[in-house]
């Protein structure tokens, strides 16, 4: 495949690949400690966030982990989790170094 500037290749687990356009500002948003998320599955959110060190956000049950997220967040693990938490009236659990998003 050949991508043009301004697009990105995204190739989801349970899917095919495909080409979208990709914004320049979310795409360095990690530059400025924030991510961008669009009705983005909670499951991939944690994903990505994980890929930023610090304590490992863990969803266990995939309904959760289905759940829609948008919005700009900080890339720390502890202020995503509760946000995200927050916005779907689910709690937060530390166990060692996990923080555990559930009901």
């Amino acid at each position: 495949l050949l991508l043009r500037p301004g697009e990105r290749l995204t190739e989801p687990e349970d899917g095919p690949a495909r080409i979208e356009p990709a914004s320049v500002e979310i795409a360095t948003a990690w530059r400025r400690g924030q991510t961008v998320f669009n009705d983005t599955p909670l499951g991939v959110a944690v994903a990505e966030l994980n890929r930023y060190g610090g304590p490992r956000v863990v969803i266990e049950d995939p309904r959760l982990a289905a759940l829609p997220i948008s919005g700009v967040y900080a890339t720390d693990a502890g202020d995503f989790a509760e946000a995200a938490a927050t916005l779907h009236g689910l709690r937060v659990e530390r166990e060692g170094q996990e923080l555990h998003i559930r009901r």
